[in-house]
């Protein structure tokens, strides 16, 4: 089945649903067989006896030929992007596509499957997740981000302010949760938010383990 990525006005996904299958199978079909039959059947009206008999066997020759021709796959991409975006924004996603490659052997489509929070970029026509670090770079092949130097095998993590991997657990930055309210601020030695009071618009020292000024 295709699956289908809702965007709002940046072209963030919103959603993505289970849809119908993008191809239709259909029977073979040829133009210009299509059209000698057509001009076929034009000629009966005036035919009479041996005439229209020759004129109908050559009708059903070619309608021989047509179911002989092999079936078709038709894209029914942009009628479904279409159908289900109801004047919004509304993109197929390829399920089994990640990096630009395809993890059955299929054609890869717009780089990777689409999630929530993830972008859809017109021109390369492609999804990309959010930058993680500020560091890093987006693969033009892959559209996957890339840090500036490359992972070692095994368990490592990013640390940004000191663009390296290290093997202990690190956050650089919030990747998955939101302060409580504006007066907490993201502590990378601790890896959490930490509350950090504002007073005339300046931070205050503060003892969080206390919960004192300092």
């Amino acid at each position: 089945m295709a699956h289908y990525a809702f965007l709002n006005k940046d072209n963030t996904v919103t959603q993505v649903i289970t849809g119908v299958e993008e191809i239709n199978i259909v029977p073979g079909n040829d133009e210009t067989i299509n059209q000698e039959i057509q001009v076929l059947e034009e000629s009966k009206k005036n035919a009479i006896g041996e005439d229209l008999e020759s004129i109908q066997n050559d009708i059903r020759e070619r309608l021989d030929l047509i179911n002989e021709l092999p079936e078709q796959e038709i894209d029914n991409t942009v009628y479904w992007e279409e159908y289900y975006g109801k004047g919004g924004k509304c993109k197929r996603t390829s399920y089994n596509t990640i990096g630009g490659v395809h993890q059955n052997g299929g054609t890869p489509f717009r780089k990777n499957y689409a999630g929530v929070g993830m972008t859809y970029d017109p021109v390369r026509d492609a999804f990309y997740s959010p930058q993680l670090f500020e560091s890093w770079t987006l693969n033009e092949d892959t559209c996957l981000w890339e840090a500036p130097a490359e992972k070692p095998e095994g368990q490592y993590w990013w640390k940004e302010d000191t663009a390296e991997w290290v093997d202990y657990e690190y956050y650089s930055q919030p990747l998955t949760v939101s302060p409580p309210d504006d007066s907490w601020s993201w502590s990378t030695e601790k890896g959490k938010w930490v509350f950090t009071p504002v007073l005339n618009g300046d931070p205050i020292n503060w003892d969080e383990e206390n919960q004192t000024l300092i």
